[in-house]
């Protein structure tokens, strides 16, 4: 790869990043590192064939819904369907390939759909027993299934997460074994095809009369999954400033775009972008350079609208909310650090 002054200087400065990063990953508990069943189809999970001939309008057939979902999973979870974690992002909870939470309220509606899938409570019971013995009857306490969860919950949650952060081993084990399961992978996947029916409307708002392609349908499932989308008149907003600016006026708009993302991430008050910042900027100014279609800015500028106003702990993930939508759009990028793609000046 032929490389800038100013490009050696930054991939300099991500090689130290990245080793940072493997000193983090090292201290990582030995559940998170350890094998899990991964995101992918199983003729047991089940689909209603009218959602699947609503989704099928724009493209995602049963192959394409299951990808979705593993796509979902690789930054969430790194491709698993449990993936039960603590309370680093003050959500309390997360478990799951989508890490749907007890902090948003997310994650009570799974728990109640996947008590409610047993045909007695009987049969609950022993299912739950045999999975979780020791921490399922907590999980699925009145108190852990309400909208905002009692303190009792969640200070129950937190005497088992000794490192803050982190569900210790035993927990995590008995969680996962439940996400694991076949009721409840049918109940995410249930959860994920809903979700995809919001996305055709969010589709069919942000991009009216038109054809609906597939890097906006990726785009899109991201982007509900994790943040929502700019409103109407913002996005119209955006869309006519950008417009109105000469082609070099938008080349330096969407490099500006990439600046703030760069001085964001090595901020300190950010979490889960420093690590990628630098060969991002790198890579993603190469591929601004050889140039962009013009679905492409559209996007690139509707995930600059609404990562910049992504309010969750006072805008503590706006850069990695930029990160995973713009690794999407330019096909390249690195995310957790799991680098995809490369361009070559």
């Amino acid at each position: 790869m032929a490389y800038t002054i100013q490009g050696k200087r930054v991939m300099r400065r991500y090689l130290l990043q990245l080793l940072l990063s493997f000193v983090i990953l090292a201290m990582v508990p030995s559940r998170v590192m350890a094998q899990c069943l991964p995101v992918g189809d199983d003729p047991a999970i089940t689909i209603d064939p009218l959602k699947s001939s609503d989704l099928e309008t724009i493209g995602l057939d049963r192959v394409a819904i299951f990808n979705s979902m593993h796509d979902t999973s690789v930054p969430e979870t790194t491709g698993c369907w449990a993936g039960a974690a603590g309370n680093f992002d003050d959500q309390i909870l997360s478990l799951g390939f989508a890490q749907w939470n007890l902090g948003m309220g997310s994650l009570q509606p799974l728990l109640r759909r996947y008590r409610s899938s047993f045909a007695t409570t009987d049969l609950f019971d022993r299912e739950l027993e045999r999975l979780a013995p020791i921490y399922g009857k907590l999980l699925f306490s009145p108190g852990c299934l309400e909208a905002r969860v009692s303190a009792d919950c969640k200070a129950a949650l937190l005497a088992h997460q000794k490192r803050r952060g982190y569900v210790d081993d035993d927990m995590a084990n008995e969680l996962n074994a439940i996400f694991e399961s076949l009721p409840m992978r049918q109940v995410q996947t249930e959860a994920f095809v809903r979700l995809l029916g919001r996305v055709r409307k969010d589709l069919a708002r942000l991009f009216p009369g038109g054809h609906v392609s597939g890097l906006q349908v990726k785009w899109a499932i991201d982007s509900r999954v994790q943040m929502g989308f700019p409103s109407t008149t913002d996005a119209i907003r955006v869309r006519s400033r950008y417009q109105a600016l000469s082609v070099d006026g938008r080349l330096a708009a969407m490099k500006a775009m990439l600046q703030w993302y760069d001085g964001l991430a090595l901020s300190p008050d950010q979490q889960g972008a420093r690590a990628d910042a630098p060969w991002n900027v790198d890579q993603w100014t190469c591929v601004l350079d050889k140039g962009i279609s013009d679905e492409q800015a559209d996007l690139l500028n509707l995930t600059f609208l609404r990562s910049r106003i992504a309010k969750t702990k006072a805008g503590y993930y706006q850069a990695v909310a930029f990160e995973r939508r713009a690794k999407i759009i330019f096909g390249v990028g690195s995310v957790a650090t799991r680098r995809d793609g490369i361009c070559r000046a």
